[in-house]
This record gives C-alpha cells, structure tokens and sequence, in this order.
C-alpha cells in the first residue's frame, strides 16, 4: 500500500472519529441517536473500520504492530460508543454523560494517539524510502 495513500487515509480517521464525539453528544442531549448502541458497538460498520478491515488493507499492514494497536483500539472505542448509546437509548443520559467523560474520553485519545502513531512510522517509512531513491 502507497504510504502517502496511507497517511490520507489515516488523516480521514482522525477526522470521523472525532464526528463520532459530536453525534454521541447530541445524542445525550437529545435523548435519541441515529444509530443503535448495537450497531455503534460493531467497529466493522463505520468508514475507518470497514476500511482496516479490507481485505487489501489487512493484507498489506498485517505484520505492522502498529496497525494491530489500532484495530484492537478501534475495537475498544466502538464498544464503549455502543455503552454511551445503551444508557442514551434506556433514558439515563447522565449515565451516559459520565462514560462520555471518563472512558470514551479515554478510549478516544488511545485511538487518535495510535493513529498518530502509526501515521509517523509510515512517513518516516516513506522519507527513508525517498532517501534511498
């Protein structure tokens, strides 16, 4: 995989990941979501997800530590984005709000330092490789 098409495609995660903070916030503040806590839950069904987990993209990272770190991180944002949305979904924003707070805030910065991370290896990866040519 191209490692400037890489660093874009990580760019673009860190950017929809942080709409994810802003619809869970509405969504505590509303008292309704767009989406079930079951379906946030799934860290397949969103744009980041369905594109780790293709398969040209999995082929391609597998070996990369840093890209496990961030699938199995995603992993963890997603079910705690489905936790915020159960409380949301039986009334409790409070609830809610607190995992919001603690463990989503958490989770969050995990994935976008693991993004980061993994960004900073591909372009160092990449400069190494200009170097070389």
């Amino acid at each position: 995989m191209h490692n400037i098409r890489l660093s874009k495609a990580i760019d673009g995660a860190i950017a929809a990941h942080a709409e994810w903070k802003r619809r869970l916030h509405r969504a505590i503040e509303t008292g309704t979501a767009q989406i079930t806590s079951a379906t946030a839950a799934c860290d397949d069904k969103c744009e980041l997800g369905q594109w780790l987990y293709n398969i040209d993209v999995a082929e391609a990272c597998h070996d990369d530590p840093r890209y496990t770190r961030v699938v199995e991180v995603h992993a963890r944002f997603h079910r705690t984005a489905g936790s915020v949305l159960s409380y949301v979904e039986r009334g409790n924003c409070s609830a809610a709000l607190f995992i919001m707070e603690g463990e989503y805030a958490f989770e969050s910065g995990e994935l976008v330092e693991a993004l980061t991370d993994w960004k900073a290896a591909v372009m160092a990866k990449s400069a190494e490789r200009s170097a070389l040519d």
